[in-house]
This record gives structure tokens, sequence and C-alpha cells, in this order.
């Protein structure tokens, strides 16, 4: 009698769960693009599309190994992750004009990513003042030690009103 209702509730759990705006990982996510360097399989999400100026923005890298071999890789800091902000300028293309975490621990530490291994690291950037406004910059995410994968998501900044 209970798995009855389970297989009752649950559809209508998971439904709601979606129209909420919900994944299995917390918020909806906006993805971006994703990048392969080698077996190294690299995507970039965020928590929304605009944003103004006094926000935040949560980024995701989700790394991936897509082989059966571990992926070493030699980070230069204790940050996991970068995220740099980009604004494109017809003459030069995309510039980089900020990068978070603005400080981080300057000590090497290596470790794997093990074959067919996922992980995901996420970091809030605030929306400063001095980003551009009323153009699409380029947020980009980086797997600390590996600069060969770097996914990016474009989003729209607005003024504060």
């Amino acid at each position: 009698m209970m798995k009855t209702y389970g297989y009752l509730i649950a559809p209508w759990l998971l439904l709601a769960a979606c129209v909420a705006g919900c994944s299995q990982h917390g918020p909806a996510e906006i993805p971006g693009t994703e990048v392969a360097s080698g077996p190294l399989l690299a995507s970039i999400a965020t928590d929304r599309r605009s944003a103004e100026v006094g926000q935040s923005v949560r980024v995701t890298l989700i790394v991936r190994n897509t082989s059966g071999d571990p992926i070493p890789v030699e980070a230069a800091s204790t940050a996991p992750m970068f995220v740099s902000v980009w604004r494109y300028v017809a003459a030069e293309g995309w510039l980089r004009i900020k990068e978070y975490p603005e400080a981080v621990i300057a000590r090497r530490q290596a470790w794997v990513l093990e074959g067919r291994e996922e992980k995901s690291f996420s970091m809030t950037v605030p929306v400063e003042p001095d980003w551009p406004t009323r153009q699409l910059i380029k947020l980009t995410a980086e797997l600390n030690g590996r600069t060969d994968a770097r996914p990016y998501v474009l989003m729209e900044i607005r003024p504060r009103p």
C-alpha cells in the first residue's frame, strides 16, 4: 500500500520542483559554453542571464574527465577556479577587465581528476560599479592549473536604477 502512494506522489513532487525552477543541484542554472581540451571537458553556468550593478552572480564551473585515465591538475594557488570579466572593444576584441578571486594564497596545490569523474566549483561574484553596463559582457571560468579550457557565458549588465 505504501509503494502505491510513493509512485503517485513522486511524479507530483518532481513536477513541483520543475515548476519552481529548481534542478537537482539547486536553483535553475543558465548554461554557457562547453570546452574540451583532450579528455578534459569544462562547462560554465550562472544563476541569471542579466544582472544590475550591486547584485551578485553565482558562477559554476563543471569539469569532467571523459577518459578512463586520471588527469593531474597542478594549481598555482589555493583557489580552485578563477572567474574573469571581459568587455568587447571593436578595435581590440575581448579585453579582460576583472578577475576573481582578487587575492589568493600562492601555494602550489596538486590534485587529480580521476577517470570519468566530474567535479563542480562555484563562486559568487559581485557586479561592481566599474563593470560596463548596457552591453554584453563575457564571464569566463577557468580551472586553476588548466588555462587550456575556459568556457564562457554572455551576460547583460544593467546600471542600478
